[in-house]
């Protein structure tokens, strides 16, 4: 394996790592419509704009989930080309 490609399997594993800790939050409201509030660390979801207690109560794994899909695709082609 040469250096370029350590390089490339190290950024990817951190990026996927970094995805993983600084999640897409939303607000679902019982019965009623749902909110994208935006990213934040896992640990300390977002207060939603316009409320300063109340807090976003979802993380959104499907858009998680496209993340992890897009820099697999992202570093794979990356990784086959060097």
């Amino acid at each position: 394996m040469r250096k370029i490609q350590k390089i490339i399997i190290i950024l990817y594993c951190s990026l996927v790592a970094f995805s993983c800790i600084y999640v897409p939050w939303g607000y679902k409201v019982p019965y009623k419509t749902y909110e994208f509030v935006g990213y934040a660390f896992i640990w300390k979801p977002p207060v939603l704009p316009g409320h300063s207690s109340v807090y976003a109560n979802t993380v959104e794994f499907l858009k998680m989930l496209f993340e992890l899909i897009a820099l697999t695709a992202l570093f794979g082609g990356l990784f086959a080309l060097t």
